[in-house]
């Protein structure tokens, strides 16, 4: 998927924050998915840290959670709650 090959090459240093957050803002527009949009969300939180993307991310793992209660969510919760 899209969003791990932007994590995987930010990670390696192969992105800089700008191009890794103009590929999530594509994202953006391409998924309506909601459980792919809290990913997004998650993904900018870790290159953005603001506090604005973390909110998102968060409430959009709150509401997912709230239809569907897996793990995955809580766990994402559970990080974005902590910081």
């Amino acid at each position: 998927m899209e969003i791990l090959n932007i994590k995987i090459e930010y990670r390696k240093n192969n992105e800089s924050n700008k191009q890794a957050l103009d590929h999530i803002a594509y994202l953006l527009m391409k998924y309506k998915d909601a459980d792919d949009l809290a990913d997004i969300h998650h993904l900018k939180y870790l290159i953005d840290q603001t506090y604005k993307s973390k909110q998102r991310a968060l409430q959009l793992y709150k509401d997912l959670y709230n239809k569907i209660p897996r793990y995955k969510y809580i766990d994402k919760i559970n990080f974005l709650s902590e910081k």
